[in-house]
């Protein structure tokens, strides 16, 4: 009798841990969405303004392509670090708090470069180069700390649903935050106090974030038994995950030899300023959160294959597209595009990742995953980069294009060859709804999003008819205790 009621008290205790353990988790992920918006401030103030930054102090295409590919190279041989170190250390938390302070502080050193060393040259532009891979050290060593942790608060049949919802609130502070810092960059006389303006923000921003990840809570970690990656590399290129990584690493290389160039040719060559750069770029971040619940819900639904199969078939043309028209309007829409197609593809992406991997790989193959991504955006931005300074109209014209637009056109070719070789290779990894790759991809264009668009007016709408009544019983209730 006493063990029956010994057996009842720990089954009661037990489920009483649980529902804390429940509680605690569900409360990080509320604190992770302000966490993801406080990041957001400084990625608007931030991140999306280097290469302008890098710009006014006289930088050519060679200088942009390394100051887009070093940090990236930085960032890929720091997430095997990332990962040995979250094992030993076994403090995620910790790890993330300490290095996010530090990229904090080097959004501090940044902004001091025109002051410190006020002579125009080269000198200047090395030292952008040296923090940025100083700042994408510190993030990424945290990164496979982050994407741990994230991977065990939120359960597996919510992933879909709760990222997008998390990246269309995130996205949203980052729209807000680039079209402020575009404006305000604008009104400064001097664009050297402009951009000190915008850093001690984006500074800011990271900071608040640090706060808000004191508020996590961290489930026990178990790190996985040490692997060596050159004894299994066979075996892991077979498997879900080596196929994502073959197709994911070589598609950045495709992309990367044009994406650090869109800020250059807006800025440089077609002579746009700031704000319209913002604007554009923001044309693409609203689309972007836009989109993000309408994909997680069809990741859920059809599966995160298919969507990353439909995607890498239209990314294809964005490049191409700047090719046809560069009237401002025009770009604005061909980045709405862009927004749409690569918010679909991310979260996908995102989601296949934690679904091909398990509990115990995860954080070893989140360093694998980057270091393959950052190898491939090296050598597609500094490839990139020299092949638009030696391909300038003085020098190289084929078709009629040179420098920049001949990137843009090579880069499009090479997504296009990458799709259709490593795509179809990729392997659904978990139960979903049976659909034709064909069909999803014109409901995709069509249909789909026109639903997705009437649901989210549908909510807007309900939202403020909450918040009205809400409001209303407020007044109500105070004129009836006046």
């Amino acid at each position: 009798m006493q063990k029956m009621q010994n057996n009842r008290g720990q089954r009661s205790q037990q489920g009483e841990e649980a529902k804390t353990e429940d509680a605690k988790k569900r409360a990080t992920m509320r604190y992770s969405v302000i966490e993801g918006s406080a990041w957001s401030v400084m990625s608007g103030f931030g991140d999306s303004f280097l290469i302008p930054f890098a710009l006014a102090l006289g930088a050519n295409d060679a200088h942009i392509g390394f100051l887009k590919s070093l940090p990236q190279l930085a960032n890929s041989l720091t997430q095997e670090v990332g990962a040995w170190l979250t094992d030993k250390v076994r403090n995620r938390l910790g790890m993330i708090m300490v290095f996010a302070a530090l990229e904090a502080l080097t959004w501090l050193a940044l902004l001091s470069i025109p002051f410190l060393l006020p002579i125009p040259g080269d000198l200047r532009i090395y030292a952008v180069i040296a923090l940025a891979i100083v700042y994408s050290f510190f993030g990424a060593i945290h990164h496979p700390a982050w994407v741990s942790l994230m991977a065990d608060i939120v359960p597996d049949n919510m992933r879909g649903g709760y990222f997008g919802n998390r990246n269309k609130i995130t996205g949203a502070v980052a729209l807000a935050s680039l079209l402020i810092a575009g404006y305000v960059l604008g009104v400064f006389d001097n664009v050297f106090v402009g951009f000190a303006a915008l850093f001690a923000v984006a500074a800011l921003g990271r900071f608040a974030s640090v706060y808000f990840f004191s508020k996590h809570y961290e489930p026990p970690y178990s790190p996985a038994p040490p692997k060596k990656l050159g004894h299994n590399l066979g075996k892991l290129l077979a498997s879900d995950f080596g196929r994502y990584l073959s197709f994911s690493t070589v598609l950045l290389f495709a992309v990367n030899l044009a994406s650090p160039f869109f800020a250059v040719y807006m800025l440089r060559d077609l002579n746009l300023g700031y704000f319209f750069y913002a604007l554009i770029l923001g044309g693409e971040a609203v689309t972007r959160l836009l989109a993000m619940p309408y994909w997680g819900q069809l990741g859920d639904k059809f599966g995160n294959r298919t969507i990353m199969f439909t995607a890498g078939f239209l990314v294809p043309i964005i490049p191409l597209l700047w090719l046809v028209n560069q009237n401002p309007l025009f770009l604005f829409f061909i980045q709405v595009f862009s927004g749409f197609i690569w918010a679909g593809f991310d979260l996908a992406a995102f989601n296949y990742f934690l679904d091909s991997t398990t509990h115990a790989d995860r954080t070893a193959n989140t360093a694998h995953l980057n270091l393959a991504a950052g190898f491939a955006t090296f050598a597609g931005a500094s490839i990139g980069g020299l092949v638009a300074l030696g391909t300038q109209a003085d020098k190289v014209v084929f078709i009629g294009l040179s420098g920049i637009p001949l990137l843009f056109l090579i880069s499009g070719v090479m997504r296009l060859l990458v799709s259709v070789w490593l795509a179809p290779r990729l392997n659904e990894v978990k139960q979903v709804e049976p659909v034709s790759e064909r069909a999803f991809a014109l409901r995709v264009l069509t249909v789909y999003p026109l639903k997705g668009f009437r649901n989210e007016m549908v909510g807007m709408l309900r939202t403020a008819k909450s918040a009205r009544e809400r409001v209303k019983k407020i007044v109500l209730r105070r004129r009836g205790t006046g």
